[in-house]
């Protein structure tokens, strides 16, 4: 798979889409390492140690949405979902962090805009993956992210599970959504539902992680159930 970056990048954190607030990101993953060279080794060899996942972004403070940015740049935990090149059509590349926000700073200036820079740790292992469902609002009915599914490179079948995130940015307050992936052999073939591969039921603005293990066939897809209102949301898969 071809890597693409770009300015139409997208970072989803928990209920809130904070792409436009930033200019910049960078995402990297780094495993500690320890020497254990000996006499006469040609090369030298390593213990590896714990992994460290790190995202960093900076852009320009927006006074009139200020209570947005700093309740979900500052939030302790969260889910974010983002997207190098940008989440404009189903299958671009996304990386999946289940993260804790380590810093956020803002720098008053005089005669340039206020700078902010941010930045979150993964908790757990990163999925690189792809986009399911663009951020976008659907209305009531059944919504299938994609007829044909998400392939995998050709190979049938992979047996060591997924993750997923859905973001959900926007929906009526009493509502209740449901979300499901399912899995398939052949593109548009017949799918069926993932065990394990339902989320929680959404009643409010926010996003879920979650976790299947086990045996994912070769396409996979989203299949909402909107409610009684209309409902804006984004979900991402990564086979594990």
């Amino acid at each position: 798979m071809t890597f693409k970056a770009g300015r139409l990048g997208e970072i989803w954190l928990n209920g809130v889409d904070v792409s436009t607030y930033f200019a910049s990101a960078d995402w990297h993953s780094t495993v500690a390492t320890a020497p254990v060279t000996t006499f006469k080794a040609s090369w030298d060899s390593h213990l590896s140690g714990i992994a460290v996942s790190t995202l960093t972004a900076d852009g320009y403070y927006d006074p009139a949405d200020a209570d947005k940015v700093r309740d979900t740049l500052q939030a302790a935990v969260g889910q974010v979902t983002y997207f190098p090149a940008g989440a404009t059509a189903i299958g671009d590349q996304g990386r999946l962090l289940n993260i804790n926000t380590t810093d956020y700073q803002s720098a008053p200036k005089t005669t340039t805009p206020v700078l902010m820079a941010w930045q979150a740790k993964s908790t757990a292992p990163v999925g690189l993956g792809t986009c399911l469902h663009i951020l976008q609002s659907e209305n009531i009915g059944t919504i299938i992210g994609t007829g044909d599914g998400i392939g995998n490179g050709g190979v049938a079948q992979t047996t060591t599970g997924l993750v997923a995130h859905l973001h959900v940015t926007a929906m009526t307050g009493g509502d209740t959504h449901n979300f499901k992936l399912q899995d398939a052999t052949t593109v548009g073939g017949a799918y069926t539902d993932i065990a394990g591969g339902a989320f929680v039921n959404v009643t409010a603005v926010g996003s879920q992680r979650l976790v299947v293990s086990g045996t994912i066939r070769q396409f996979v897809r989203l299949v909402a159930t909107i409610n009684t209102h209309a409902a804006t949301y984004g979900c991402a898969a990564a086979r594990t």
